[in-house]
């Protein structure tokens, strides 16, 4: 079984397919490989996260402040 490294899967998450087999990896997940499913689910997580911080802008005087 080909396991994928996480810069295979980051780009899987952020949909950047150039380069990687999406079709390949989303069978590969299909199988069951719980250790490629962790680091899926942890990396879609991150990107989450990252959509929100990204969302957040704090008040200009609390940022002349800092």
């Amino acid at each position: 079984m080909k396991h994928f490294d996480i810069t295979e899967w980051a780009d899987f998450v952020r949909s950047i397919s150039e380069g990687i087999d999406r079709s390949a990896m989303e069978q590969h997940l299909s199988s069951g490989c719980s250790r490629c499913q962790r680091m899926f689910d942890a990396l879609q997580k991150t990107r989450a996260l990252v959509s929100v911080d990204d969302a957040f802008e704090p008040p200009a005087h609390e940022v002349t402040r800092a």
